[in-house]
């Protein structure tokens, strides 16, 4: 998935949830695919972590929650994907950081010394 029209709604029914219209790398028509979310999952949950484990047949990315001064971290939703759609992934994730450090300036990931 490369990119989202937010806030786009069919006109029918929609139980608990709303449409958008993505982009994705399969659809050599430009056309987009419509999307189905959930309230729930459009409000998102918040990590500052990710594991990555992986066997011959999929990729497992754990999205964790952890706090400074916590011995314990939490992990709030894991992602499965076969490693044709995990190199997507990690190919649409390194456009979208380009395009948002030619906007807004390189990301310092240099890790601040413990005190």
């Amino acid at each position: 998935m490369t990119s989202a029209d937010d806030g786009s709604q069919s006109s029918g029914h929609q139980p608990n949830g709303r449409y958008e219209n993505v982009s994705t790398q399969e659809n050599n028509d430009d056309t987009p695919l419509r999307v189905r979310i959930s309230d729930e999952v459009a409000t998102g949950l918040y990590c500052n972590t990710v594991i990555i484990k992986k066997s011959e047949t999929e990729f497992v990315f754990d999205f964790v929650q952890a706090y400074p001064e916590e011995p314990h971290a939490t992990v709030v939703s894991r992602v499965i994907l076969p490693p044709v759609q995990a190199k997507r992934f990690v190919m649409a994730t390194a456009h979208h950081l380009s395009d948002f450090e030619a906007h807004f300036g390189a990301i310092n990931t240099e890790i601040a010394p413990s005190e």
